[in-house]
């Protein structure tokens, strides 16, 4: 990808070099959006069973593969050629790869508050450590460096109980008035 972009910004690049790049990147891009959406998929409902963990409130997390290019990939670069001789860039492919997340049915990015942005990123981390822990058959370790600023107490608390208790956890923060209800563990 990166080598068929700097022949793409290249004074005039040949169609014919860039065609060398194609089997590539179709051949490596389709294996790695199969492997995205294989995991996507894995931690869909870990994702929203930790996000109504956190969230308290029995909002609904649905996180959805968007892959970057149609399924036909192939056909997709083909057609895409115009427009990437003009932008000077590959335009589908894995790099596009993303992540739908709605809150409620409605995009986060959008519509979420600071706070529910904040536990659907916390939700999405959660999800990510059931499924290490489920492969690796132990406990991952958690590294939370200060988001409880961005949460309301109910919230911080659902989610001090949501983590992995086998865990080790390490959590940063600028204060220490989140502790309150929660307490436990050392602090320095």
């Amino acid at each position: 990808l990166r080598s068929r972009n700097a022949l793409l910004k290249s004074p005039q690049p040949r169609p014919r070099e860039l065609a060398a790049y194609d089997a590539p990147l179709l051949e490596h891009g389709t294996k790695l959006s199969c492997l995205r959406a294989a995991l996507v998929e894995r931690l869909r409902n870990e994702a929203a069973t930790a996000h109504t963990e956190i969230s308290g409130l029995g909002e609904s997390l649905c996180v959805t593969f968007a892959p970057g290019n149609a399924l036909d990939f192939a056909a997709d670069l083909e057609r895409s050629r115009a427009q990437e001789m003009r932008l000077r860039q590959t335009v589908v492919g894995p790099h596009r790869d993303d992540l739908s997340l709605l809150v409620d049915e409605r995009p986060a990015a959008q519509f979420a508050s600071e706070g529910q942005q904040r536990t659907v990123a916390l939700a999405l981390k959660l999800a990510q450590a059931r499924v290490f822990a489920a492969d690796e058959d132990r406990a991952p370790l958690l590294l939370i460096d200060d988001i409880f600023g961005e949460l309301d107490p109910s919230r911080r608390n659902h989610l001090l109980v949501a983590l992995p208790a086998a865990s080790q956890k390490l959590v940063t923060a600028t204060a220490l008035e989140w502790r309150g209800e929660a307490g436990g563990g050392p602090h320095f």
